[in-house]
């Protein structure tokens, strides 16, 4: 009995990740496609309460931020928003769930859930704003 539920929780784990990263390649193909490297994000933690920071970057660089982040969980890119999508940042057994922005495929939303109390993280852009110089529109 434990064993047939074993299985079925790490057969829902392999199929959640194969998901995730079917959805993960093409939204990454279309933000690098898109060649953005000067832009405003904002983020916005939900851990045990909620954080924001808002971070400006230039060629690719940070160069600005403000607001808080929570232990762990500092992104101050969209390339760390697909770093973060690409390991979910998951004890074993969680799920997780990644939206993508339709125009430049950069992670909108992520979380995780796992089956303890208390287990839940939410990463969600709040704002993102490209700067005209470096947008080449897919």
């Amino acid at each position: 009995m434990l064993a047939s539920f074993i299985a079925v929780i790490f057969a829902c784990y392999v199929i959640n990740l194969l998901v995730a990263w079917s959805s993960y390649t093409p939204n990454k193909s279309k933000w690098d496609t898109a060649g953005i490297s000067n832009y405003t994000l904002s983020v916005a933690y939900q851990i045990a309460f909620l954080e924001a920071q808002t971070t400006a970057v230039r060629d690719g660089e940070t160069t600005q931020v403000s607001g808080e982040a929570p232990y762990n969980y500092a992104i101050s890119s969209v390339d760390e928003l697909f770093e973060e999508a690409s390991q979910c940042r998951l004890p074993l057994l969680s799920l997780c769930s990644i939206e993508y922005d339709e125009q430049f495929g950069y992670p909108t939303k992520l979380v995780s859930r796992c089956p303890m109390i208390d287990c839940y993280t939410e990463i969600r852009v709040t704002a993102f704003e490209p700067q005209n110089d470096s947008i080449a529109i897919p």
